[in-house]
């Protein structure tokens, strides 16, 4: 029997809360404990709510820190459901001033519960608003006539259902609202709008209450829009008091002990959680007296395993952030719940801090690293590396628990002390510890800080990295765009609908430059490799008016000649030229720095860093070319919905190419075709020349070469019967495909009509591989083969300035 069958996590800690569909439900305030940092979010919003004129609050923090529900919470004590309006004050019978700031009497309050996703606000609120009058009491009268845009009819809509509840109120909660953020911040939405619902909360004859529930800072979700936008939205901001919600470390002890549930008992583990609670104890004053109870329920986690989760989940890791439950449900690599599955109920075995470290290593070094912790951590890595080359499996352990505790000690109470260590190491005897330890000592992976008494990694690394970098970064006068495009490595925009239907791909160039420079860009473009077009995404240099940086774009778009160049300006330049300045400077660093070859890790910490910017550099030019606002011959096509890039390939590649002829034919239909294919287009062409009488040229089988003659030939009626007789003619325009070939054969009659002398294959090859037509170099041969095997009456052939009047 495993401890996958005796263990498992609540139910009620294995889903995130929802304040819309959880409203009201049965049990779902079950097993919620009001801890110390909720009172205090909850009673410093009642204070402010009696004391001042403040209505709008916004709740920040960490992923999985009870936000959503002390927020359900909130919403069952003013709930028009006795039993759970009862219930859920209970719950919150110590909060200062609540009573107060949220008073129960003859009138109900509304309950407007909205959960953020990337969509227009307005209407969402305006929803949840008739969704929430029309099961209530109705109070007020619904307008006739179409929603406002800039949701000024809701926010009316709400301070009336207010007013008309002078003994309640109304209460908005914006769960999720980063979302509503992050679509504002791509232009989605208008932000304007929660300015306005702030402000008329502060106004309202009634208690109008707004709570928005964030994950990061209001003004983060614009972090990619440049310095002038931030302050914008940090006015928005301003018209909210921010409270922050991070729990307390023996809160989440706490919470991970109701979340574990175990149906076994563990009688031997309470004296090391006491030895771990006693440590901790010496360390941090005001420690609970419960701790050892908190941290033993917490089993099969090792007490100093519980004890570092909760600073683990405060550690944002890059893009990571995650809740301590969602380590709990995981099911990743040396993960709980592959812990659980794979260790037997009996014999005591916990979730130890080195395995704890293994997973963290297995699933977000590579974030880690490229977060503030990375030098730590690369310390940490390059020390169990060493030892893991040398020590035994007792060494190893120590050196992943010292590494581990070291980085999150801040907050956990819990320092690499002997009485951590040898509570660490299950069943090792502390002589063998201690020897261990000395031997760790010897070979410099862990040194002793006697004023601490404490032991921690070798600081095996004395370059300043982030100091070089940011020499490096004041060294370089301008961004070098064309090494930050090669470092960022652009890849080119497919008209895949205009593949599908024509047979033929297009793709468009992708360039960076600098806005100063695009309209010689433009000027200059000629298409390379057969590339049909150009998406310039141009960089302001931060000086340029944003109306006049987009006025250049536009006149500049206009330059283009035959093939269309799109010149874009992006939303996020600002970001893109911080990170690449950041991503040139760290490639100068590993490159120029020579104490960097014998320091491992400095090295490690780099190639990190430039993995991560890089990343998300790549990420960030997603978005410059999905947000941006692109310009072709002077027209905007601004980005509001996914997909729209994809769409203005598509339609450039078919306006450029209205009459290129339907071959779906992936052999020669390119630009190079492959020795194989050419090879079978020589076949082919011995087969047109010599064997047009017969059916499908006398080829038998299906070699590549009969392929072709279906997918080009067959297809378009290039080769069929004509009156009685088989062999080439003009195109069947009794098909899609024979049609799709008449423009570049009536193009090609007027072009011999019209000239005097002989015209070279070269003349037509060019003709047809330019706009309108658009014709892959692998089909040349082929169809100027076609032309003149239908037309050999009327079309003479010269090979050598000499007359051949057939073709051999």
């Amino acid at each position: 029997m495993m401890l996958s069958n005796v263990v498992n996590v609540g139910r009620r800690f294995q889903r995130s809360v929802r304040v819309d569909t959880d409203l009201g439900a049965a049990g779902a305030l079950q097993g919620f404990v009001c801890h110390g940092s909720s009172k205090l979010a909850l009673g410093t919003m009642s204070t402010l709510m009696v004391e001042t004129e403040q209505r709008a609050f916004t709740w920040t923090g960490p992923y999985g820190g009870g936000k959503s529900s002390l927020a359900l919470a909130l919403s069952g004590a003013v709930s028009s459901n006795p039993k759970l309006r009862k219930y859920a004050r209970s719950l919150l019978h110590d909060v200062p001033n609540f009573d107060r700031a949220f008073p129960v009497g003859k009138d109900d309050w509304l309950m407007v519960p909205v959960v953020g996703r990337r969509g227009d606000p307005i209407e969402e609120v305006r929803q949840a608003t008739a969704d929430s009058v029309a099961t209530g009491r109705r109070t007020t009268k619904t307008r006739r006539h179409g929603p406002d845009k800039s949701g000024r009819d809701i926010i009316k809509q709400l301070q009336r259902e207010a007013a008309a509840r002078p003994k309640g109120g109304v209460l908005v909660i914006l769960d999720e609202m980063g979302k509503f953020l992050e679509d504002a911040a791509t232009g989605g939405s208008d932000l304007h709008f929660f300015q306005e619902l702030a402000e008329a909360a502060g106004r309202s004859e009634g208690r109008m209450v707004v709570l928005g529930i964030l994950h990061q800072a209001f003004a983060q979700y614009a972090s990619r829009l440049g310095p002038d936008v931030q302050n914008a939205w940090a006015k928005v901001q301003g018209r909210y008091v921010d409270i922050p919600i991070v729990t307390a470390i023996d809160e989440v002890i706490d919470l991970v002990g109701r979340a574990i549930v175990s149906e076994s008992t563990h009688p031997s583990s309470m004296a090391v959680a006491e030895q771990v609670a006693g440590a901790i104890r010496r360390r941090r004053p005001g420690t609970p007296d419960d701790l050892a109870r908190r941290l033993d329920e917490c089993w099969p986690l090792h007490p100093a395993t519980a004890a570092l989760l909760g600073p683990v989940s405060r550690h944002r890791f890059g893009q990571n952030e995650r809740s301590t439950f969602s380590f709990l449900g995981s099911n990743e690599p040396e993960g709980f719940q592959e812990f659980l599955r794979a260790v037997p109920a009996i014999g005591g075995e916990t979730y130890d801090p080195p395995r704890l470290w293994d997973y963290l290593r297995i699933n977000l070094e590579p974030a880690i690293l490229a977060s503030p912790d990375g030098h730590r951590w690369a310390q940490g890595a390059e020390a169990v590396e060493r030892c893991e080359a040398r020590g035994s499996l007792i060494h190893i352990g120590l050196t992943k628990t010292i590494a581990l505790v070291d980085l999150f000690r801040n907050g956990s109470g819990l320092a690499a002390d002997r009485a951590v260590l040898c509570a660490s190491l299950r069943g090792v005897a502390e002589e063998l510890i201690d020897q261990a330890l000395e031997d760790l000592e010897k070979w410099s992976i862990v040194i002793f800080r006697k004023h601490l008494e404490t032991w921690a990694i070798y600081a095996g690394s004395d370059f300043d990295i982030a100091e070089a970098v940011e020499k490096a970064m004041a060294s370089s006068a301008s961004l070098n765009l064309d090494r930050l495009a090669r470092l960022a490595e652009l890849q080119p925009l497919l008209a895949k609908e205009h593949y599908h239907r024509t047979g033929t791909l297009r793709w468009f160039e992708t360039e960076l430059v600098a806005l100063n420079d695009a309209e010689e860009a433009v000027r200059t473009f000629r298409p390379r490799n057969g590339s049909s077009g150009k998406f310039l995404l141009a960089i302001p240099s931060g000086e340029e008016n944003n109306h006049k940086a987009k006025e250049t774009c536009r006149r500049t778009s206009d330059l283009a000649s035959d093939y269309p160049v799109a010149v874009g300006m992006p939303r996020n330049a600002w970001l893109v030229r911080q990170l690449g300045t950041e991503l040139v400077a760290l490639e100068t660093v590993r490159t120029n720095q020579p104490e960097l070859e014998g320091d491992q890790v400095a090295r490690r910490e780099i190639a990190a860093r430039i993995t991560a910017v890089g990343a998300q550099l790549e990420e960030e030019f997603r978005a410059s070319f999905s947000d941006a606002t692109w310009y072709v011959r002077g027209q905007a096509h601004a980005q509001r919905e996914p997909g729209v890039v994809a769409r203005l390939v598509t339609r450039l590649a078919d306006d450029t190419f209205p009459e290129g002829p339907i071959i779906h034919s992936e052999l020669v239909n390119r630009e190079k075709p492959s020795s194989n294919s050419q090879a079978a287009v020589r076949q082919l062409l011995h087969a047109m020349v010599s064997q047009s009488a017969e059916e499908y040229l006398g080829i038998t089988g299906y070699p590549a070469e009969r392929g072709l003659y279906s997918t080009i030939l067959e297809a378009a009626g290039l080769h069929r019967r004509s009156e009685g007789t088989l062999g080439f003619t003009t195109p069947n325009t009794r098909s899609p495909v024979g049609q799709s070939f008449m423009p570049m054969w009536r193009k090609t009659k007027e072009l011999l009509a019209t000239t005097a002398e002989p015209l070279p294959l070269s003349e037509l090859y060019a003709v047809w591989t330019a706009p309108p037509f658009g014709i892959r170099r692998g089909l040349l041969p082929i169809l100027a083969m076609c032309f003149i095997l239908a037309h050999e009456s009327s079309v003479a052939v010269y090979a050598e300035e000499t007359f051949q009047p057939s073709v051999n």
